[in-house]
């Protein structure tokens, strides 16, 4: 299972993180954990494990599920991506635009180069 996390005082975070924990067997194991700037939420879809990421731009990245590592694409938005959401083996994200002070839903359009 994948999280991510946000950088608090309280959990004494100085940067965010991407983390994957394996909750077999009545423990709860980290597996890996890896910086990741920016990073919010998540989605499983096709073996990809998409991320929203805010880091002076907004991006919505393509990781490798079982390890983390960067797969591509990562496509650039004209925004905030807020969250993520697959339906039918499609991609969708909220998108928040600062300078219209609006909240967009988008398709992104996957294709097998990108």
């Amino acid at each position: 299972m994948w999280f991510s996390s946000f950088p608090t005082a309280r959990a004494k975070l100085g940067i965010a993180r991407l983390t994957l924990v394996d909750p077999r067997a009545g423990t709860t194991t980290v597996v890996r954990s890896r910086p990741y700037p920016g990073g919010g939420s998540l989605a499983l879809l096709a073996g990809g494990l998409w991320i929203d990421r805010f880091d002076g731009q907004g991006e919505l990245d393509r990781l490798d599920a079982r390890d983390g590592s960067i797969t591509g694409p990562i496509l650039v938005v004209s925004g905030d991506v807020t969250w993520i959401v697959t339906l039918k083996n499609q991609l969708w994200i909220t998108v928040y635009k600062a300078a219209g002070d609006r909240r967009e839903l988008d398709q992104v359009t996957l294709t097998p180069t990108g």
